[in-house]
Formats: structure tokens, sequence, C-alpha cells
């Protein structure tokens, strides 16, 4: 597996560490979004009730049910950070062919194909981007279906499920 990873990083780069790092953001994007999801809408849904002074809890007629937009904060904060580890990847990548300790420029003149510096320095990090992407959108997707499944109706704000779609689409 370790000859498969090093097509895809310059001569030098350990590509298994490497891709350990690109393994580690993604999961940890998925794992902050999806807790980050999971706080919110409990605060929300404890934010509908009121304690009376019994000790009695009871819905609060007055409060209004936060949208689920606002509850996807932390998952907003990972996909930039980890599009911003994906940029510093390609940063890396491209800085290390030129100026890395095997002096990686000099060998990438050898290989057979002229685009192998495009393959080797920003598949990855693009690779990376487009999965970060696709963490989002699933995991925002599945949070929307337990926002609208497990909301009681009357809380839920007009067009719920389109503002769902919405931020998936957009």
């Amino acid at each position: 597996m370790k000859d498969k990873l090093q097509r895809f990083f310059p001569p030098g780069i350990d590509a298994r560490s490497e891709f350990v790092y690109f393994c580690s953001v993604l999961l940890a994007q998925a794992f902050i979004q999806a807790a980050g999801f999971f706080i919110s809408y409990s605060s929300a849904k404890s934010a509908m009730y009121i304690t009376l002074y019994n000790g009695r809890r009871v819905e609060d007629p007055d409060a209004v049910f936060e949208s689920f937009s606002a509850m996807l904060g932390a998952g907003r904060w990972m996909l930039v950070l980890a599009g911003a580890y994906f940029a510093y990847l390609l940063v890396k990548l491209v800085s290390y062919h030129y100026l890395g300790g095997s002096r990686a420029a000099y060998t990438m003149r050898r290989l057979p194909r002229r685009g192998e510096y495009l393959i080797r320095c920003g598949s990855v990090p693009l690779a990376g981007l487009i999965a970060s992407q696709i963490v989002w959108r699933t995991l925002t997707l599945l949070s929307g279906l337990i926002y609208v499944n497990a909301t009681p109706e009357k809380w839920l704000p007009a067009g719920s499920w389109e503002s769902v779609i919405r931020i998936i689409t957009h």
C-alpha cells in the first residue's frame, strides 16, 4: 500500500504519515460536526421547556425553536479548518518539490510523464477538499433528517426541509 500511496506524493515525502493526517482531518471534521449538531439540538430542545416552582418541566408557549442553520456552526468551522489544512498541504508539497531534502525537483524532472508534478503535488489536497465537502454534505443531510423527524411539528419553522436542502446544495 505504501508504494501505491507514494505515487501521489513527491519523492521523499512520507506518504503513510501524510495519509494518516489526511484521514485524521476528515475524521475530526466528521466528529466535531456531528457532536456540535447534537449539542446544539439538545440545547435547543431543552430551551423549549421551563421549570415551574414545584420542579415540574412544562413546554414554554413563547419559546421559538432554533433554526437548523443555526445548529451547524461547529460543522461550518470544521469545513473551513479542513479546507485550510488541505491548502496548507498543497503549499507544503509544492514547496517540498523545490526545497525538499532530497531535491525532489531534480528527481521529478526525470520522471517520464510531463504532468507528474501536478499529480504528485495537487491530487491529495484536491481529494481532501472533495472528501471534506462530501463529509460536510452527508452529515448535514443526516442532521437535517434528525432535525425534521425528531422535532415535534409545532416547533418546526415553516419550510424546514427546504432549508435543509438549500443548505446542502449551496
